[in-house]
Parts: C-alpha cells; sequence; structure tokens
C-alpha cells in the first residue's frame, strides 16, 4: 500500500479497463489519481489526453497534457499521434496534419491506428481522395475498422 509507482500502475490499468468499458468518469477519476502521485509520467499523461480527445472531453486540458509529453519526449510516434490526434480534435487540422507528417516521413506510419488517423485530419482538411488512401491501408491492416468502409463512401460521394 506503501508503493507509489505500483499504485501508480493498478490506476493507469485501471483509468484503461474502465474506459474500454465505457465508464468514462470512472476512467478519467483513476487518471487524476494516478497523476496526483506522478504528475510528469509521460504514459500518464499521454492515454489521458488521449480518451480526453477521443470523448471530446476537456480539449484543453488533453493539448495541455499532450504539450507536456511532447516537450519530454517528442520523437516518440505514439505521443505525436496522441498530440496530432488533440490538435484534429480541436479543429487545428493543419497543425494536426504537421505532427503526422513527421512520423509518416520517418517512415513509421504503418500502424492502423496512424493511418486511420491521417485519413481524418486529411478529409478536414478537404483532400478525400488522399483520407481513402490512408483508411483503405488501415482497413487492409486491420479488418476490423469495418466503419472506416462508410468514411469511404461518404467521400466518395463528397
Amino acid at each position: 500500500g506503501n508503493n507509489d509507482q505500483l499504485k501508480v500502475q493498478v490506476m493507469s490499468m485501471m483509468g484503461d479497463l474502465k474506459y474500454r468499458m465505457k465508464e468514462y468518469e470512472v476512467s478519467y477519476s483513476f487518471y487524476e489519481e494516478a497523476l496526483k502521485i506522478s504528475p510528469d509520467d509521460p504514459l500518464l499523461l499521454n492515454n489521458y489526453a488521449y480518451f480526453l480527445a477521443e470523448g471530446g472531453n476537456d480539449l484543453k486540458k488533453a493539448l495541455k497534457m499532450a504539450e507536456k509529453v511532447m516537450e519530454t519526449d517528442g520523437d516518440n510516434y505514439t505521443y505525436i499521434d496522441t498530440y496530432a490526434w488533440v490538435l484534429y480534435k480541436m479543429g487545428k487540422y493543419r497543425e494536426a496534419q504537421k505532427e503526422m507528417l513527421r512520423i509518416f516521413e520517418a517512415g513509421e506510419g504503418k500502424d492502423p491506428e496512424l493511418l486511420e488517423h491521417m485519413g481524418y485530419i486529411k478529409k478536414a482538411l478537404g483532400n478525400c481522395e488522399e483520407a481513402v488512401v490512408y483508411w483503405k491501408e488501415a482497413l487492409s491492416k486491420d479488418d476490423s475498422k469495418v466503419y472506416l468502409e462508410e468514411e469511404i463512401r461518404k467521400c466518395g460521394k463528397e
């Protein structure tokens, strides 16, 4: 009970679990408690920022956390993706694209989640053809992303 590092690990796992169970407020409370113990933990900050952005919740807070992570670990592609996703959710599409391009230009954009995110950013910038290319590649790597088929159809009509 007095090992702070272990407490943070457990709270982080509980935050992840509750988020996946769609118990968002409970998830956020676990992250808040973990950050009280370890306020500079990049993984905690990154995951919490991403979950907030996914839900469109407290985007300013998510941005501050993502920026903090970028200051200390700005070359980590997962963290860059989170930062770009927060920017995207805030409507800062050009900035989001600039960040994502860092990943793709380094040859690291093979993950389906990264491809999906870049597709949404491209669509938001009015580049449906490019968005479709990213989404099709994401689908080819992860066939569980069937919802992207609808995005591809919608883009084809625009």
